[in-house]
């Protein structure tokens, strides 16, 4: 079997990523929010990692909320899922947070919209505290650049940056620091390139824009688990997340031979069919 021990594949069913494929390829995998016993059953023990929820029905949630009762709310919530995946998952070894919203407007219904980057430290570091109490690493994701047109809509085509629409670690300098500034040893990284695409394309020059994707791979010692995904680099579609087999987007192959040789987990973070993943499997074989 070509796939490595370290590699796995999104447990998502409705794609067809499903109990037997996980079997068939000996994957590791993970979870999403959603905690259901009857949903999981039969792959408990192939659970490695389980994504944090990033939203409930007040909308976005902010651990570095300036509301105070937001943000405890917020944290309220990330920690119960915490303790209710490390009571559910025998094999679980780390839990994927997204980065909190520095400015996220469109979520008028709640005090959560504003964020402060000390606030943010603050609340990683209780975080990375209850999941050490747990046994488990806590990791972030590099978040997507978002990208709107005249009408505020978020959209690849004519657009721009989005300032309504904005998450603390997405991009590679900030990201990184705050790992440096977390300061826990069960505190690291998780990389999803195709985020960091979306983030690149804010740079024009292709050169350039190619050279600040890897900077994401400045300290490869961060991170710890990947969501391995292609994605359109040069491409204006590429602004909006693609999701795409590795090897049929156009992140450079030095990347993905970067991302390879990482000491972390890498998980694909898609299914497009078992042609797909076949090829997928043979591409990364080759790098």
């Amino acid at each position: 079997m070509r796939a490595s021990p370290t590699l796995g594949i999104r447990y998502d069913p409705a794609s067809g990523a499903t109990k037997d494929l996980l079997e068939q390829y000996d994957f590791g995998t993970e979870v999403g929010p959603e905690l259901s016993p009857e949903k999981l059953d039969g792959i408990l023990p192939r659970v490695r990692s389980a994504h944090a929820p990033w939203n409930d029905k007040t909308g976005r949630l902010n651990i570095a909320a300036v509301s105070p009762d937001y943000r405890a709310y917020s944290r309220q919530v990330i920690t119960g899922f915490i303790s209710r995946a490390r009571a559910m998952l025998p094999r679980l070894e780390l839990i994927v947070i997204h980065p909190a919203p520095r400015r996220w407007w469109p979520d008028r219904r709640h005090e959560g919209r504003e964020g402060d980057y000390e606030l943010l430290l603050e609340g990683l570091r209780r975080l990375a505290e209850h999941a050490q109490a747990a046994g488990l690493r806590l990791v972030l994701e590099n978040n997507n650049r978002y990208w709107e047109n005249a009408n505020h809509e978020l959209t690849a085509e004519c657009s721009s940056p989005s300032d309504n629409y904005s998450h603390f670690a997405d991009n590679p300098e900030e990201w990184l620091q705050v790992w440096r500034d977390v300061g826990r040893d069960n505190f690291g990284l998780c990389l999803d390139p195709a985020h960091a695409v979306t983030w690149a394309h804010t740079i024009d020059d292709p050169g350039r824009r190619a050279a600040g994707l890897m900077k994401y791979l400045d300290c490869p010692e961060a991170i710890r688990h990947v969501h391995w995904n292609d994605q359109y680099a040069f491409e204006k579609r590429g602004r909006v997340d693609q999701h795409l087999c590795i090897g049929t987007g156009s992140i450079p192959k030095e990347m993905h031979r970067r991302i390879k040789r990482l000491k972390a987990s890498l998980l694909l973070e898609h299914f497009h069919g078992p042609e797909a993943l076949e090829a997928e499997l043979d591409y990364i074989a080759g790098l």
